[in-house]
Parts: C-alpha cells; structure tokens; sequence
C-alpha cells in the first residue's frame, strides 16, 4: 500500500520542489503533473539535458522526503523506491498519456461497490 499524500502541508512541499526542478536541472520543463491520493503522474520534458531522469527523480524524491519529515511525517519512507518511466516519442503518445492523467483521478473515485446489489 502506498502512503497518502492527501494532507495539504506535502501536497504544498510537492508542487514546491517539482516547480524547482527546472531551476535545479537546465534543460528541464514539467509539461503536466497531478497529485494523485497516494501517487503522482508527472510528464517532464528534457531539452539538451546532461541529466538523467533516475537522477533527477532521485533529487526530487530525495528533497521532498527531507521537508515532509521535517513537517511532521514519522513513517520511514514517504514515496516507493521505484517508479515508472516511459519515453514518450511522438504528439499522439503525448496526448494519450495527457489524457490518461487527466482521466486517472475520476477513475480512481470510481467505486464499483457502490453498483452492487
């Protein structure tokens, strides 16, 4: 299970730190992300960059976690150790996963439960 990020202190220390990262890695623009309940999605685009993503994930999982303990959180680990990347290599892709983003939240509320008899 992942741990929620609801509380609004880490979804401020969250939206802080991925606005930072074009100023810590040149090259670097956040196209499109959303604060997911217990995960984020997040579209980065990297232009002329002699940075790698695992790195640049790693600054940001790494500053993220030091604020939120620091506010307060007393788990021991606040994201999971891996995550998922994928390069998007076309305008179509692009929009698909945009849109994936975009639909991710309403899917996520969606309770099938709530349709049973």
């Amino acid at each position: 299970m992942r741990n929620p990020i609801t509380d609004n202190k880490y979804k401020i220390i969250i939206e802080e730190e991925l606005n930072g990262l074009a100023i810590r890695f040149s090259g670097l623009k956040i196209d499109y992300y959303i604060l997911m309940q217990d995960h984020l999605h997040l579209i980065i685009f990297l232009h002329n960059s002699s940075v790698a993503i695992p790195i640049i994930i790693q600054a940001f999982k790494s500053l993220t976690t030091l604020r939120i303990k620091k506010s307060g959180y007393i788990l021991s680990r606040f994201w999971q150790p891996n995550y998922y990347e994928h390069v998007i290599r076309n305008e179509k892709a692009l929009y698909k996963i945009r849109k994936y983003i975009v639909e991710n939240p309403l899917v996520e509320q969606f309770n099938w439960k709530d349709f049973e008899s």
